[in-house]
């Protein structure tokens, strides 16, 4: 695959580390073939959900709708993609978002 597609949450959402988890095995479940849940982080205060996709942009769309319907998950995110070559995020969510990294 050829973008990587990060999912980004503050540490202090409710549920922590158990929702993140629950959030990780829906995507895992509910994404298309074009994507593939690869694995989370979490610390310095962030928790990452990382997926491999062809497709970023359809694999977002996706994403949006699944965590719509995990109690409205899509106001909590953060969301960006790169090229697995090349280490500069493409801001997907929120649109006035104006920097994204994983530390």
């Amino acid at each position: 695959m050829k973008y990587q597609l990060v999912i980004q949450f503050s540490q202090e959402l409710e549920g922590g580390f158990d929702r993140l988890i629950n959030i990780e095995d829906e995507l895992d479940k509910n994404l298309s073939i074009n994507a593939e849940v690869d694995g989370h982080d979490f610390g310095s205060g962030q928790m990452n959900i990382f997926i491999l996709t062809d497709e970023p942009l359809e694999t977002f769309e996706q994403i949006k709708k699944i965590l719509i319907r995990n109690n409205n998950l899509l106001n909590e995110a953060k969301m960006a993609y790169r090229d697995i070559q090349k280490n500069n995020f493409i801001i997907l969510w929120p649109k006035d978002l104006k920097e994204f990294e994983v530390i």
